[in-house]
Order: C-alpha cells, then sequence, then structure tokens
C-alpha cells in the first residue's frame, strides 16, 4: 500500500478516536448513545491494530 494513503489512514482513525472519545464522555446522561459510542471505538480499536497503531484500552478494560 502506498505509505502516503497509509498516513491518511491513520490519521483518519485517530481524528475518529478523538471524536468517539469526546462523543461518549458527553453522552453519559444518554446511556444507549454512550454504549453506542462504546460499541464505535471497540470497531475504531480493530482499525488500529489492522494499521499497526497503539491501542487505547478504557479504564477497567
Amino acid at each position: 500500500m502506498d505509505q502516503k494513503k497509509l498516513t491518511e489512514f491513520k490519521d483518519q482513525v485517530t481524528r475518529l478516536e478523538r471524536e468517539i472519545q469526546t462523543l461518549e464522555q458527553n453522552a453519559q446522561d444518554f446511556p444507549a448513545l454512550a454504549k453506542n459510542a462504546s460499541r464505535v471505538m471497540a470497531c475504531l480499536n480493530m482499525m488500529k491494530l489492522n494499521l499497526g497503531l497503539e491501542i487505547t484500552w478504557p479504564e477497567g478494560g
């Protein structure tokens, strides 16, 4: 794979991760949304594995 494209993917996943972390924190009063944000984070962790990035585990996980 083209190194430039790989770097773009890594940047996109990192940006998505920050957005989902913020969403998860802001959704504490909306349990369904917080749970789904957690599920999206699990998907992002799989993408990070595919891209060779470090995995961020939630507290207590």
